[in-house]
């Protein structure tokens, strides 16, 4: 209670423990942080309590139970407060854009477990097509006219909806947060399947194609806050063209998306086919930007009065000169001399509660006393305006009321003219997790973003606008959890203006910049320690003001969505490889013929270079589009043997996200039906790629045949697997062989990544080394390393010479590298500690 009062100004005799953190206290999400901050300085030996675990306690008891829980490990001794280090003063940029990402026939996790899952109305027939097609693959599905809560998932057709105007798309973004909610509990708890569709032109909006359905764009940044919310969930958010199709071709397609699509969160469908997602690029600015504005310009700015945007504005005042007209939510009126002396929130407060005869309840007061706080940054940001030289108009208008908004615009009309460029920075957040978010706060956060937009757009629809600037967030692209609501309200700004670059041509510069976390802003220093503390870094100041002038000096021709963020050189902007993901493969001779010929006793088993080329698709998909990745650590936990091979078997592919000091990584797990872990690796970012020295050749050597006889002498392989060619040269040192990859042996399920049938050859060879070394079978139980390089090598045509290298020979162990390279010699990929375990002797 004594750092609670401390931090909120309430007299500790006014407090309550029991009362609602928010409706009775007025403490909101940012102020939790700061008391948690507090309480954990003066008492170090509470176990630690993160943030995001405050967004389920409601009360000062259940924060206080909760810190004071056993540590299950005895007495837990938390380190001394970290100060906040150095941050960087380099700016990160990136621009948006749509990269191919061919299925990696894999279907959804949790498609198919148990229960029914509820496929919205599109009001079109596309949900009963999907059923029916789902049905097709054992899927049980129903349409539902709302999603229940014990629905095993859900797939949102509401984005498939006829949309009349921008209003009606816009509604379908609170009907999918309806559905999000309802499904929070059991997708906590126990991981549901969640999938929203649209249709924004099956690039999510990016080319701008999308017109007023681009208001409905706020389902993607759901499914990635989901994503973020429900680490058990398994979530997808497709857009899908219709082009003109009929609802069955639209529900077909779907359907193949679902059962043999990837794990990629976001997955686009154009309707001439192909499938792909959206990437962060890092994009440099021109060198010298020319500013589009000048001294005769109006400039109308919503939120520009404080925070990010109002450092935004004076940048921009101080070097074009422009008149700038703001748009703010209070009216400035003058405080009353009581409030003179006190300059913070506590002391506000206090000073608010003797006026007021202690008539105020706590969360008034708190309100009270930042609303004062607000007016007095408000009252120097535009005095600073002033002073450089800036003509300024404060108009207090509410962005969420057109009528409001119109009014305002009409007297910048009468007092300057037309407006000649807009910014839209207003912006509120309210963290709290979807479950726990009531339509009035995302009613507040959602309209502030969207319905301000709608109503300047719409006020200003005669005004020869040259440029049109939307602040978006970085939350938009990635997700965040207890975001959802300012999340979509900025995914839908950012695709609403990729509407308007394509609507208005070349005569207006269109720009939605993402930002990432600044120093000021919405950020305190509470908020600057924990995302220190996370390895974040926090745009200064100066450097996103300054930023701000050069995105808007952008060349035609320039993307309009841009994400920035501070950072070093090498950052990503995008956090796509911080998430899990599950998905489902299905074994069987129809979709793997050649499987009967890799069969050991008799028996079909799963080849690990199979499961090898798995994990690779996977971590491709889960990482950010385009990214390379090595595999390391490959372990054969154990096999998977395929008695029944026409049956099949179904498998599950995890991949959960894991951050250390090495950076972002990916443990990938392939798990049989009752759970069981039969393989495991991890996945990093493999560098820039550039390949090792090619070895030298073996040359000839004592044990040297040909791949013939060692097919018919000391390996199992049946046709369909005998990659190696040629002859054989083997000696103690190593081997050397040609290898023939997938197209030579006639296998299906391309495009492959690895070149499966190409890396088994490589553990072909391997097998017979190791014979001839530990003389008798082995089979790999281990690799330590795989990295492609180039376009990888199933890029390649014709055989690729495979160089072994021994590198330690046991009682019943081998290890050794193999490298494969093209025909000028080049490394196109290599295989590193390769261990090859004796085995009982078998024959197929």
């Amino acid at each position: 209670l004594e750092v609670v009062a401390d931090k909120t100004g309430y007299p500790a005799d006014m407090l309550d423990l029991d009362l609602d953190l928010e409706s009775g206290l007025g403490i909101d999400s940012i102020k939790r942080v700061e008391i948690l901050s507090a309480l954990q300085e003066r008492l170090p030996d509470l176990p630690a309590v993160e943030p995001a675990d405050l967004a389920g306690l409601s009360t000062l008891r259940q924060i206080l139970d909760f810190s004071a829980r056993p540590s299950g490990g005895g007495a837990a001794t938390a380190a001394p407060p970290a100060a906040v280090p150095s941050l960087p003063r380099g700016v990160r940029r990136a621009v948006v854009e749509a990269v191919p990402a061919p299925p990696a026939g894999f279907a959804l996790g949790r498609l198919r477990a148990a229960g029914v899952l509820a496929v919205t109305d599109d009001g079109a027939g596309v949900a009963d097509g999907l059923v029916a097609c789902l049905a097709e693959a054992g899927v049980a599905a129903r349409r539902v006219p709302e999603v229940p809560a014990d629905a095993s998932g859900a797939i949102l057709l509401d984005g498939l909806r006829r949309m009349a105007d921008a209003t009606e798309a816009e509604r379908v973004n609170r009907d999918a947060f309806a559905a999000a909610r309802v499904l929070s509990p059991r997708a906590t708890e126990t991981g549901v399947l969640f999938v929203t569709v649209q249709d924004t032109g099956g690039d999510f909006g990016l080319s701008g194609r999308a017109g007023h359905r681009a208001w409905s764009a706020g389902l993607t940044a759901l499914a990635k806050t989901a994503a973020r919310e429900w680490p058990r969930a398994s979530v997808r958010a497709i857009d899908i063209e219709s082009g003109g199709r009929s609802p069955a071709l639209v529900a077909r397609a779907l359907a193949g998306e679902l059962l043999g699509g990837g794990p990629e969160l976001e997955v686009g469908l154009p309707a001439q086919g192909g499938r792909l997602t959206l990437r962060a690029r890092p994009a440099a600015l021109m060198a010298e930007p020319a500013l589009p504005l000048g001294a005769g310009d109006v400039v109308l700015a919503s939120g520009g009065a404080r925070g990010v945007t109002a450092a935004c504005l004076l940048a921009l005042a101080g070097a074009a000169a422009p008149k700038i007209a703001i748009l703010g939510r209070s009216p400035l009126d003058p405080e009353p001399p009581a409030l003179a002396a006190a300059h913070d929130q506590a002391s506000l407060q206090s000073a608010l509660l003797g006026a007021s005869g202690g008539d105020l309840t706590p969360a008034e007061l708190g309100r009270q006393a930042r609303a004062v706080l607000a007016r007095r940054e408000a009252r120097q940001n535009l005095e600073a305006l002033r002073r450089v030289g800036a003509e300024v108009l404060y108009v207090a208008a509410d962005v969420r009321d057109p009528a409001a908004v119109a009014r305002a615009v009409a007297r910048v009309h009468s007092a300057w003219g037309q407006v000649t460029a807009l910014i839209h920075g207003a912006g509120i957040i309210a963290d709290k997790p979807i479950a726990g978010k009531g339509d009035e706060q995302f009613e507040r956060v959602f309209q502030t973003k969207v319905g301000g937009l709608k109503a300047l757009l719409a006020a200003t629809a005669r005004d020869p606008l040259r440029l049109l600037c939307v602040f978006s967030s970085a939350a938009a692209r990635d997700g965040n959890a207890g975001q959802a609501d300012y999340a979509m309200a900025n995914e839908v700004l950012n695709r609403v203006a990729a509407a308007e670059a394509r609507r208005r041509g070349g005569g207006c510069l269109v720009k939605a910049i993402g930002w990432g976390p600044w120093e000021g802003g919405m950020v305190t220093a509470f908020l600057q320690r924990h995302f220190a503390e996370r390895g974040i870094p926090l745009l200064p100041v100066a450097d996103g003001a300054r930023h701000f002038l050069a995105e808007i000096a952008s060349p035609p021709g320039d993307p309009v969505e841009v994400l920035v963020a501070a950072g070093g050189d090498g950052a990503t902007l995008e956090a796509a490889s911080d998430r899990s993901a599950e998905a489902e493969v299905s074994v069987s001779a129809s979709g793997h013929p050649y499987l009967a010929d890799h069969r050991v006793h008799g028996v079909a088993v799963l080849p690990a270079v199979l499961v090898l080329e798995w994990f690779a698709r996977t971590a491709a998909a889960v990482r950010p589009a385009g990214t390379m990745v090595a595999l390391q650590d490959i372990r054969v936990l154990r096999g998977v043997p395929l008695p029944d091979l026409v049956a099949g078997v179904r498998l599950t592919i995890a991949a959960e996200a894991v951050r250390g000091d090495a950076g972002p990584r990916l443990t990938l797990r392939l798990l049989d039906a009752g759970g069981q872990v039969r393989y495991g690796a991890v996945a990093l970012p493999a560098g820039d790629g550039s390949p090792p020295l090619a070895p030298a050749a073996i040359g000839g050597g004592p044990w040297s045949q040909t791949a013939l006889s060692a097919y018919e002498d000391l390996l199992f392989h049946g046709p369909r697997f005998r990659a190696l060619r040629d002859t054989l040269d083997i000696s103690r040192e190593g081997a050397e062989s040609l290898v023939e990859g997938t197209a030579a042996l006639g296998w299906p399920g391309g495009p492959w990544r690895t070149d499966p049938a190409r890396m088994d050859g490589g553990l072909q060879l391997a097998r017979v080394w190791s014979w001839k070394v530990l003389g008798g079978p082995t089979l790999p139980t281990r690799i330590g390393a795989f990295v492609a390089y180039g376009p990888g090598p199933s890029a390649h045509a014709g055989p690729l010479r495979c160089v072994l290298r021994g590198r330690r020979a046991g009682a019943h162990q081998t290890v050794c590298d193999i490298t494969f390279q093209d025909g000028d010699g080049a490394v196109v990929a290599r295989l590193g500690d390769v261990e090859m375990t004796r085995a009982p002797e078998e024959r197929a």
